[in-house]
């Protein structure tokens, strides 16, 4: 996977306004992740993916996270997030390709030079655009652990409440020339309803409309119920 990649990334497009602190968003072919599907990608300059694209400042992280982490951002592929700088070394690229009857978005990171080291570090994610989830982390050369120690490969979900990693810092293993690695994600299970109960005491005689809002990170925005009534003599 790594070498077909590599051989044909001359179709792809270096990301030009990758700098030291950057996520560059993409429209990209659909595809499939953790039950959602999404045609925007945020390419971050620290070796990650905010699927879904980045939203503002807080989806720029140089320091990386232990998933799952409710902080943003959130809905994160890593394959290998660090502090990089790539102005001060390789390149970071994203292209689409197909074997003929596969296809697949590539984002490849290319001997990054990792920002406090003279360590670079060369991965990719594939990306499957065929209508299941298919996404997969391929590695070439690994010159460091992560600058300063610090790193993290795995992925987390939208909400930034499940999630799993295959290295943390120091904990795990780390990857090296030629692993590969598979993303699985399942959609959440159904939602459940329950019922709110309450008494209220008229104070004054005229029409009342109570509401009752609920926010959870288990869904997006807040839930918003309302009741009505009249207090007469």
């Amino acid at each position: 996977m790594w070498q077909s990649a590599r051989a044909r990334r001359q179709r792809g497009a270096t990301c030009r306004s990758v700098t030291d602190e950057s996520v560059t968003n993409f429209t990209v072919p659909a595809f499939a992740y953790a039950g959602n599907t999404y045609t925007r990608l945020g390419v971050g300059s620290n070796g990650y993916l905010v699927v879904g694209g980045a939203t503002g400042g807080a989806d720029i992280q140089f320091v990386n996270q232990q998933f799952p982490d409710p902080t943003r951002p959130n809905n994160v592929l890593a394959p290998f997030w660090t502090d990089f700088n790539p102005p001060a070394g390789g390149a970071v690229r994203i292209a689409t390709l197909t074997d003929g009857v596969h296809h697949w978005i590539v984002v490849d990171w290319d001997s990054v030079k990792e920002y406090s080291t003279a360590a670079t570090d060369t991965f990719e994610v594939w990306i499957g655009y065929d209508g299941v989830q298919d996404i997969s982390y391929a590695y070439g050369p690994i010159g460091g652990n992560g600058d300063g120690g610090f790193v993290t490969v795995g992925a987390e979900n939208l909400f930034g409440n499940r999630g799993a990693n295959y290295r943390y810092d120091s904990t795990g293993t780390l990857p090296s020339n030629g692993t590969q690695l598979r993303v699985t994600g399942t959609p959440g299970a159904p939602g459940q309803s329950r019922t709110i109960t309450f008494s209220a005491t008229g104070a004054q005689y005229g029409k009342w409309v109570n509401y009752a809002q609920l926010a959870s990170n288990l869904f997006q925005g807040t839930s918003i119920a309302s009741a009505a009534g009249e207090v007469t003599k």
